[in-house]
Formats: C-alpha cells, structure tokens, sequence
C-alpha cells in the first residue's frame, strides 16, 4: 500500500505549530485551573473543620465553666456538654409526673359531683 504525502509549505508549518502551540497553551491553563481549585477546595474544607473544632472547643470551655445549678437553669446536665458543643444535642421531650395519691390520699368526691349518665 503506497501512502501519498503531500509537501506543506513553511508558511502552513508554522501555522501548524502556532495552533499547536495555542492549544498546549490552553490545555496547560485549564490542568493549572483545575488544580488550584481543587487546592483551593481543599483549603477551604480544611478551615471550616478548624473553624469548626474551636467552636466546639470554646462552647466546651464555657459550659463546663458553668455550676451544675446555672447547667440545670438552661435546662442541661453536665453529661450534655459534649453533645451540644459538637451540635448533636436533642432535647428529650419533658415526662409529665405520674400522679401517685392512694384512695385514702385523694379528695373524696362530693355527691354533687357525681353525675350518672342517662
């Protein structure tokens, strides 16, 4: 099989490889691009996890700092430090008390207050 080449003048070479050239050029830009905004991504998750751990660590210090009694006045135990400094806290929703008069404790009912059903 017999291949056919063409001569290419100098002045098509040098465009040729000033095309060349334009789009190594332009391929260099975006490899450097991408990977600044990767290192740049990067950074940033790295500060927001600092940024994040001294939040947690100065609420941390500053309740503990508390008395159990100003703790209880917000409404937390000293075992809940560590939850809300890292933003896990739930409140438990209040238990009502369960009433525990006996027969003999409980008011008796006055006969006015008894009523039947028809």
């Amino acid at each position: 099989m017999k291949t056919n080449y063409t001569q290419v003048s100098s002045t098509d070479l040098a465009a040729i490889e000033a095309n060349a050239r334009d789009l190594r050029s332009a391929e260099f830009v975006r490899l450097v691009r991408n990977a600044a905004h990767g290192v740049v991504g990067f950074v940033r998750s790295v500060a927001g996890t600092i940024a994040d751990m001294h939040r947690m660590h100065v609420t941390y210090t500053e309740l503990s700092a508390l008395s159990d009694h100003e703790l209880r006045d917000i409404g937390l135990h000293r075992s809940d430090i560590m939850a809300v400094a890292a933003g896990t806290f739930e409140r438990t929703p209040e238990i009502e008390p369960l009433d525990v008069t006996t027969d003999a404790e409980a008011p008796a009912a006055a006969n006015d207050d008894v009523r039947l059903a028809a």
